[in-house]
């Protein structure tokens, strides 16, 4: 494990890192681990991560795709029996949609959503793995990003009672972060809308203020526009060949008449998934999220035709 490269995948929550993460997947000497850091233990660099993953053939350097495929339905059933289920709910979360690959991996990939962690641990991060590290930082319109949360939150699957609440309590504990402070006290009991692009904000403008060789920025709309040319670019970066397997599930993710609406979602519509969020947000929300990001840099990404919101 600890000769293995690392590439860590960060984005805020609702901001298309399942969807790269599994173009990401799609090359064969990485490891892919999804969201381990909800779980208790488990970090970048855990001794534990393979045997999280691979719980019963951890042991196995290389193991014949039929093995992997047989762990993985073992692990179904027992989280379907009951049966050692919060081990068998781990692996398969950590897996998330697990393909066997049988080549010698040497890289391990990670997926986080706790961007404000990654930001403020980056520092430590580069000091730890050198050269070996690589993050690929992916960056949302904040409109269309809060959008798709809000939609969650219809379906029964986003809180929002204390929604980013914690966040900017560490903020404010965070004497590096002294600057935002005093934005940060005054937004602390506003609406969530506020707090989501106040979070979003600070979180994003730390890492890309930590911008260096072994890190790159992905907006999700050129993505979206152009899914193999950023991609490509991406695989670049990390040093990886793009494969017919990599073109063909682009091609294949990318040709859904609607992006999907599920929590992990990985079929996108490059037409309506760069405007839905216009028909998605109330003008209110959008009102208070474009007066607390006017004076943010980062809007700069985004043209002002693609920020308006139209009905």
């Amino acid at each position: 494990m600890h000769q293995r490269n690392t590439v860590i995948l960060a984005g805020s929550g609702r901001s298309g890192t399942t969807w790269l993460g599994s173009i990401l997947d799609t090359y064969e000497g990485a490891d892919y681990f999804f969201e381990v850091e909800h779980f208790a233990g488990l970090d970048f660099d855990s001794p534990d991560l393979l045997r999280a993953k691979y719980p019963f053939i951890h042991f196995l350097n290389d193991s014949p795709a039929w093995i992997q495929r047989l762990e993985h339905g073992l692990l179904i059933a027992m989280r379907s029996m009951d049966v050692g289920r919060s081990l068998a709910t781990r692996s398969l979360r950590i897996r998330y949609q697990f393909q066997p690959k049988t080549a010698a991996k040497n890289f391990n990939l990670f997926k986080s959503v706790r961007l404000l962690q990654v930001a403020l641990r980056y520092p430590e991060l580069k000091s730890k793995y050198g050269q070996q590290l690589r993050l690929a930082h992916l960056i949302r319109n904040p409109f269309a990003q809060f959008a798709s949360t809000s939609k969650m939150k219809q379906r029964g699957k986003v809180n929002t009672a204390n929604a980013f609440r914690g966040e900017i309590d560490l903020v404010l504990s965070t004497p590096r972060l002294s600057k935002y402070h005093a934005l940060a006290r005054s937004y602390r009991d506003s609406s969530w809308a506020e707090k989501s692009a106040l979070i979003w904000w600070i979180a994003n403008e730390m890492l890309v203020d930590q911008m260096d060789e072994n890190k790159t920025i992905v907006v999700y709309e050129a993505l979206t526009r152009e899914p193999l040319v950023e991609t490509s670019r991406i695989f670049d970066f990390l040093g990886w060949p793009l494969s017919a397997q990599t073109r063909d599930y682009i091609r294949e993710t990318t040709d859904a008449k609607r992006s999907e609406g599920g929590q992990f979602s990985v079929h996108k519509s490059a037409s309506d998934g760069l405007t839905s969020w216009t028909r998605d947000l109330t003008s209110e929300d959008y009102e208070k999220m474009s007066q607390l990001l006017r004076d943010c840099r980062l809007m700069r990404l985004w043209s002002e035709d693609e920020l308006a919101l139209r009905r």
